[in-house]
């Protein structure tokens, strides 16, 4: 029990932090970053996502198809905690600098979001077509 009040305690703090820091004094970094995480709020919640058809296909008989599959779902995932990991905007630089980096982290995290919708589709088509 006091370690899940810990985990809840961490989380709560954590995330408001995420809520109230900007990461810049410059609004249009700010706006910016906000469409950036509007796109990785949509795409996070859909790890369980894959997680669950990884598991449900892994039920099925091995086949390169479902390996595949598996792969791609794996991937995404990988994608999402490598991007995540990555993603630090740069403090010490100009605003431009800034709008620079966040460009390119735009297309990083909308590349994301399409492996995800991909891999998820995917495996969600071919389940139901071959019903177990």
């Amino acid at each position: 029990m006091k370690k899940l009040s810990f985990f809840l305690l961490t989380s709560v703090i954590v995330i408001a932090c995420l809520m109230s820091c900007q990461p810049s004094d410059d609004p249009n970094v700010n706006a910016k970053h906000e469409q950036i995480m509007e796109i990785h709020d949509r795409v996070m919640p859909e790890m369980s996502t894959t997680r669950k058809l990884r598991k449900t296909l892994k039920t099925y008989p091995t086949s390169p198809q479902v390996e595949s599959m598996i792969t791609a779902l794996e991937n995404a995932d990988e994608a999402m905690m490598d991007w995540m990991a990555g993603y630090k905007i740069p403090k010490d630089v100009s605003s431009e600098q800034q709008l620079k980096y966040l460009a390119g982290e735009e297309i990083k995290a909308k590349q994301m979001e399409e492996l995800f919708d991909n891999a998820i589709n995917t495996a969600n088509a071919y389940i139901a077509q071959n019903p177990l």
